[in-house]
C-alpha cells in the first residue's frame, strides 16, 4: 500500500515539474505579444497612428527610436547625417498611416532644439503621398511683395505659413493666381524652392515648431521629408531630432 502511495505522490510531483516548465512560454504568448505595428506590449488596442521610419534607403546615415507609450501621439528620436558644405535630401523619411476607424488630423512638432552645431539649417515637411513636398516661385518676388506665383498653389492648403529659401513668411491666402503672404523681407529670384510650413530651424533658432496639420481619413497615409544643410566649418556630422506626432483635435 506504502508502494502505491509513493508512485501516486511521484506521479503528482512530476506533473507538477512539467507544469513549471511549461509555464513560462504558455503565458508569454498571452502576456506579451509581439507584432510589427509599433505598438507597445500591454495594450488592447492598436495605436490611431502607425509611423513607420525608412530604414531601408539610408543605410547609417539615419537612426531611428519610436516610442508608443501615448495613444494621441507617437514620440520619435531621429539622427540625420550633415554633410559639409551640402542640402542633404532624405525623402520619404517617415510614412505615417491612420490606422483608426475615423478620420484623423495631424501635425508634427519639434520637442526641442537641436544641440548639434555641425549644420547651417534643416527641416522636415509633411505632405500628402499623391503631391509634391515643394513648389517653385514661378517668377521673381521683390522685397515688400505681398503675392507669389509658384507653381501648384494647391500644395499651401491649411498652410500657416511658408518657407521661401530661408524666410519664414506668414501665408494669408491661397488662390489660383499664387500665394497671398505678408510682405517679403527679402528679394528671391524666380526657381527658388517654397515650402509649405515646414519644421525649420537654424544653428542660432528655431523659426517654426510644427508642420502645417494634415486630415487623414481611415487607411489615408502622409509622407515626411527631411532636409539639412551642413556648414563648412565642420566635416560631416549627426543631427538629433526629437519629434512628436500629434493628433491634437482628437482627444
Amino acid at each position: 500500500m506504502k508502494y502505491y502511495k509513493n508512485l501516486i505522490l511521484n506521479g503528482f510531483l512530476f506533473i507538477a515539474f512539467l507544469l513549471i516548465l511549461l509555464a513560462p512560454p504558455f503565458f508569454s504568448t498571452f502576456l506579451l505579444p509581439s507584432n510589427s505595428s509599433g505598438e507597445v506590449a500591454g495594450w488592447t488596442s492598436r495605436p490611431l497612428l502607425r509611423v513607420v521610419p525608412n530604414e531601408q534607403d539610408f543605410d547609417d546615415l539615419v537612426d531611428f527610436v519610436l516610442d508608443y507609450s501615448r495613444p494621441d501621439q507617437v514620440k520619435a528620436t531621429v539622427k540625420l547625417t550633415a554633410f559639409s558644405q551640402h542640402l542633404a535630401i532624405y525623402h520619404r523619411l517617415f510614412v505615417l498611416e491612420n490606422t483608426s476607424s475615423r478620420e484623423l488630423e495631424l501635425k508634427i512638432l519639434l520637442a526641442q532644439p537641436p544641440k548639434e552645431r555641425g549644420f547651417e539649417a534643416g527641416g522636415l515637411v509633411l505632405f500628402s503621398p499623391d503631391s509634391d513636398y515643394f513648389a517653385r516661385l514661378e517668377k521673381s518676388a521683390a522685397r515688400g511683395e505681398t503675392l507669389l506665383k509658384v507653381e501648384q498653389p494647391q500644395l499651401f492648403q491649411l498652410a500657416k505659413n511658408i518657407l521661401l529659401e530661408e524666410e519664414v513668411i506668414k501665408l494669408l491666402m491661397v488662390t489660383p493666381s499664387g500665394l497671398i503672404t505678408s510682405p517679403l523681407q527679402q528679394s528671391h529670384p524666380a526657381g527658388s524652392l517654397v515650402y509649405p510650413q515646414p519644421i525649420y530651424f537654424t544653428s542660432q533658432q528655431v523659426k517654426n515648431w510644427a508642420t502645417r496639420s494634415l486630415r487623414l481619413a481611415p487607411g489615408e497615409k502622409a509622407i515626411v521629408t527631411g532636409f539639412i544643410k551642413g556648414t563648412s566649418r565642420l566635416p560631416s556630422t549627426k543631427l538629433e531630432l526629437k519629434l512628436l506626432f500629434q493628433l491634437p483635435n482628437n482627444f
